[in-house]
């Protein structure tokens, strides 16, 4: 038998989506905000299934899983194998894409690898959360210019472009795994410079286009591959893409160019 706290309302609630990921997103909320532990967090679930609620998870571990799945295919990941011959790019981990590798068959040697996130999701995300205005089409004394040496550059895209745009610095860092060794990771960033300065570089503005997973540094051939595959999508962004902007309300159609890699 299913009860219902609150009848007056009880169509809202049965038509309410009540899936998996919102229930162990509510859970995980809860834990959060009364600082439970894990076995409360999994009797909560029990007895939530006790009472026939659907999708209820019946552990802390099954909560913790779904939300990461969530979280994963929020991301939009791609994975590329680069071949150590050719650097050719492939989308599978055994042979090389290319037909005139001599790795087309079976790879030789164990290919790099590349993980790719989606720049389009990324920027979607950044400006339907944004509280601050963009500043669209700056003045030439605007703080904007001065994020890079390339003010003239951007002052001749400003000349060519009769439509709204945004634009990307773009840089790669290393972050070492251990103290002891060598081994590290190298993270792929872009800003928004036309996002207020004071808010730019916080972390939930910040655009990660893909990351090389290492454990060792990449090649100069390596970083050349790397990088065309973020400049792919990024020479599709060129087209106006409508995005929703919190700060005006509005939707926005915006062209993005990259004006700087540093």
């Amino acid at each position: 038998m299913k009860y219902c706290l609150y009848p007056k309302h009880e169509d809202q609630y049965n038509s309410f989506p009540f899936t998996k990921s919102v229930l162990s997103a509510s859970l995980m909320l809860l834990k959060v905000r009364h600082r439970l532990t894990r076995s409360r967090v999994t009797d909560i679930g029990r007895l939530m299934s006790n009472y026939r609620v659907s999708n209820t998870s019946l552990s802390y571990q099954v909560v913790k899983y779904t939300i990461e799945q969530d979280m994963t295919n929020e991301l939009d990941t791609e994975t590329y194998y680069i071949c150590t011959s050719c650097y050719h790019t492939s989308k599978h981990s055994e042979s090389c894409a290319s037909e005139t590798c001599h790795e087309n068959d079976l790879f030789e040697k164990p290919p790099s690898s590349f993980s790719k996130f989606c720049v389009r999701h990324q920027i979607e995300h950044i400006l339907r959360n944004l509280n601050v205005q963009l500043n669209i089409r700056p003045q030439k004394n605007s703080y904007m210019i001065d994020i890079s040496d390339d003010g003239d550059l951007y002052q001749h895209i400003l000349s060519l472009e009769n439509d709204d745009f945004i634009t990307f610095v773009l840089n790669v860092d290393r972050i070492s795994l251990s103290d002891s060794s060598d081994q590290s990771l190298w993270i792929f960033l872009m800003i928004i410079n036309e996002i207020s300065e004071n808010v730019r570089f916080q972390l939930r503005n910040i655009i990660i286009p893909g990351i090389w997973p290492g454990p060792r540094k990449p090649t100069n051939p390596e970083l050349q591959t790397t990088l065309s595959i973020v400049v792919d999508e990024l020479v599709d962004l060129e087209e106006a893409v409508d995005y929703y902007v919190k700060s005006s309300d509005s939707l926005l159609p915006l062209k993005s160019s990259l004006i700087c890699s540093l």
